[in-house]
């Protein structure tokens, strides 16, 4: 027997007439790629579907993580019924007293662009992303650094690299994973205007 995962924000009580992808959803417990927490208040569920990846952030009771995780393992583990409800918010149903709110996100897309040749951060980049595509929008080769930052150090994911006229950089998940809680990530183009944007898809 199959099982299915389901989450609920709430968006359908407050408007049914309007209910979307991002208030209901329903995930196959074999698409499941883990949890963890994403701050004090926060845990974000991973799961890898036919249309990409996507994340569920389960708002909690500050550090209750251990408590929540466990009862969600509990369920799937024990659970005799095809459809597990984790945090069904519009009918207050909840796998575990803590979870106080549903977050789903879906086909998450960051877009930012470079307009100078200094040091810049890449901001925001709160989430696990499975690609990034460095475009060159200019005519000429432009190069391209990029750094990882822990406060005091900057150490190179690359230096200087060259991408070509209108042609974009691919990076792959385990090329540009690292701990969102001790770097931040930077980019400096060799251009003065530039001329470099960064997508990161979900």
């Amino acid at each position: 027997m199959e099982k299915l995962l389901l989450f609920t924000t709430g968006g359908a009580t407050a408007d049914a007439s309007n209910v979307n992808s991002s208030e209901i959803a329903m995930y196959n417990i074999k698409d499941f790629r883990g949890a963890k927490a994403k701050n004090a208040t926060t845990i974000s569920i991973f799961f890898e579907t036919s249309n990409g990846r996507e994340i569920v952030d389960l708002g909690i009771t500050s550090g209750k993580h251990n408590s929540v995780l466990r009862s969600i393992s509990n369920a799937i583990v024990k659970s005799t019924q095809s459809i597990i409800t984790i945090a069904d918010i519009d009918n207050s149903e909840k796998i575990d007293t803590n979870i106080t709110s549903v977050s789903l996100v879906a086909n998450e897309t960051l877009v930012q662009s470079l307009t100078g040749n200094s040091r810049t951060q890449i901001d925001p980049l709160a989430r696990n992303y499975s690609k990034l595509f460095i475009a060159n929008t200019h005519t000429s080769d432009v190069t391209c650094t990029l750094e990882l930052h822990n406060g005091s150090t900057y150490t190179h994911l690359f230096n200087a690299i060259s991408i070509p006229a209108n042609v974009s950089l691919i990076l792959d998940r385990d090329e540009i994973a690292f701990d969102l809680n001790t770097y931040t990530l930077h980019a400096t183009s060799g251009n003065a205007s530039g001329k470099l944007t960064f997508t990161f898809i979900l």
